[in-house]
């Protein structure tokens, strides 16, 4: 299926909703990216956007990087987990690190689950069961959802 910014249907919420998932890692929605007061009141240091056309606020306040992910199960997503990956782990170690797409729901929830997979070496129903214990809205889609059952499979087998 050819992805286009026509197929990308966002509702965004006009208030700030940011859950601390992990010590230093948390996600949220667009909105929250837009809150200065609140991201410097926590204390984010780096900002990781998971979507299309999201504005970095702040560049001059935060490091950013932008992962263009369509919230599709047609995205392949796998192919971003070792960037991603990367980023969440340098915002983890050298402060703190906000992860958010439009809604906070299935594209940022996706790329946290990769590095809690990654990192604590966790299969993926465990990771989600922490994840969604913090952020109640947690729902990766269905494609989303099999690339990070393989993905869990991958990294684990290692073990």
């Amino acid at each position: 299926m050819e992805e286009s910014i026509e197929s990308e249907l966002v509702l965004f919420s006009k208030d700030s909703s940011i859950d601390n998932i992990t010590h230093n890692i948390y996600v949220g929605n667009y909105a929250a990216s837009s809150d200065k007061k609140l991201l410097s009141e926590i204390g984010i240091t780096h900002i990781l956007i998971s979507g299309v056309n999201m504005k970095a606020f702040y560049p001059d306040n935060f490091i950013y990087k932008t992962i263009g992910l369509y919230d599709s199960e047609y995205t392949k997503i796998t192919k971003y987990f070792s960037m991603s990956n990367e980023f969440i782990d340098e915002g983890n170690r050298q402060g703190k690190i906000l992860v958010h797409c439009g809604a906070g729901i299935s594209r940022s929830v996706s790329l946290v689950l990769a590095y809690m997979i990654n990192n604590m070496k966790i299969p993926f129903s465990e990771a989600v069961y922490l994840l969604k214990s913090k952020r109640k809205v947690a729902n990766p889609n269905p494609g989303f959802e099999k690339e990070l059952r393989n993905y869990s499979y991958e990294i684990l087998k290692k073990f």
